[in-house]
Parts: structure tokens; C-alpha cells; sequence
């Protein structure tokens, strides 16, 4: 590009288009964290007696009904798929009756680690961000030779900018409000980032503006 600083335009949007396609709603975001926490569930058979109705409306309420079989002895043998905090409870109402399926392990995963994801990548592009004057490359020629200073300084800032928002992200996950985790990502990490640039690109153009004046009067 002749003008290196359309880049960072082309980069932003492209961010918030991936942002937009990806993160589009609470709903698929809760969809993302179903499928992350499925393998979590332990699954158990419990045999029960075939009239016993309120232990099987029961199941249906606390946990996931998968198959329901009755012998020829009457006894009915059901499948159920209970979330961790749910398996304790189920294992204690219905005692020795219950068994847990051969292969199931009962894996305890925080759906907040899994919301805390995109602190990853934040604290990855900061630590990048870190070389001195990585930005240089990427400034118009006028840029980089008239404030080069600033433009390194510059620099470290959007790494600074990085870890504060990995952090935020970290600290709205812990506290499990989807719809506040929801507006975070889509909306205050890339707004963070659009303002970030805006002010950028006024202060270097303020900064370029005035050392070019001051070398045309000296």
C-alpha cells in the first residue's frame, strides 16, 4: 500500500467483521459453551422399579433422560446424563440402584474458563507488541522520518492497550454474566481498539503537522 496507515483501517474492520460472523449472538456463544461442556457430563444407569413414576419425574427435572428400558421382571433400567453439580444429588437419591456407564469420566470444567478464551490472543499479540518499534514498518515514510520517537512509544501502547483488555475480559468472565461478557467482546474490545486508532492517527498528524512548520521557519 502506498499509505501503510489504510492497513491498520483494513485490519480493524476485518477484526470486527470475524468479531460479527463469529461472536454474532449470545445464542451461538451459549451454543459454543454447550458443546465445551458436554464431555463434562457424567452419564449413569439406574434401575428402578416400572411403577415408579415420581423417580422417573424426577430424572426428567434434574438431569438428562437418554433411554428408558424395562425387563421382563418389570424393572426399568434408565440412562441419565447429569451436568457435575447434579451428579452428586442423583447418586444420593437413588444409592446403590445407580451405576455409572462404563468409559464415563466426570470432568469438573468452569464455563468461565472457556469465556475467558479471548484473553489468550491479547496477552499473545501484547507480548508481540513488546518489540521496539515494531510499528515503524507499518507508518507512511513521512511518518516514520519526522516522529519516529512517538511512533515507538506508540507502540508500547497498543501493547499496554492489549493486556488491559485481556485482563477486562478475564475479570468480566469471573463473573459468569453472559450478556455482560456478551457486550464486552463484541462491543467494548473492538470499540476499544477503533477509539485507540482514531487517536493515533490525530496525533500523529497533529505531531507530523507541527515538526514539519517548525523546520520551515527555522
Amino acid at each position: 500500500m502506498e499509505h501503510r496507515t489504510y492497513l491498520w483501517l483494513y485490519l480493524i474492520f476485518d477484526f470486527i467483521k470475524k468479531r460479527i460472523s463469529g461472536h454474532g449472538t449470545e445464542k451461538r456463544i451459549k451454543a459454543l459453551i454447550e458443546q465445551q461442556l458436554a464431555g463434562s457430563r457424567a452419564t449413569y444407569r439406574i434401575t428402578l422399579d416400572g411403577s415408579d413414576g415420581a423417580g422417573v419425574s424426577w430424572l426428567h427435572r434434574n438431569a438428562e433422560v437418554l433411554a428408558k428400558n424395562t425387563d421382563d421382571d418389570g424393572r426399568m433400567a434408565v440412562t441419565v446424563r447429569a451436568d457435575p453439580a447434579k451428579a452428586n444429588i442423583v447418586r444420593t437419591k437413588f444409592g446403590l440402584a445407580t451405576a455409572p456407564i462404563a468409559g464415563q469420566l466426570v470432568q469438573r470444567i468452569d464455563p468461565r474458563f472457556v469465556l475467558m478464551k479471548p484473553a489468550i490472543g491479547h496477552f499473545a499479540i501484547g507480548v508481540i507488541m513488546l518489540k521496539r518499534g515494531w510499528m515503524l514498518r507499518y507508518m507512511p515514510a513521512i511518518v516514520t522520518e519526522t516522529i519516529p520517537e512517538y511512533v515507538t512509544a506508540a507502540g508500547y501502547a497498543w501493547a499496554a492497550l492489549c493486556f488491559v483488555l485481556g485482563a477486562g475480559t478475564i475479570a468480566v468472565a469471573m463473573t459468569g454474566d453472559m450478556k455482560l461478557w456478551t457486550f464486552y467482546v463484541t462491543v467494548v474490545l473492538v470499540g476499544a481498539k477503533i477509539a485507540a486508532f482514531a487517536i493515533q492517527y490525530a496525533t500523529f498528524r497533529f505531531l507530523v503537522g507541527s515538526r514539519i512548520r517548525a523546520a520551515a521557519r527555522a
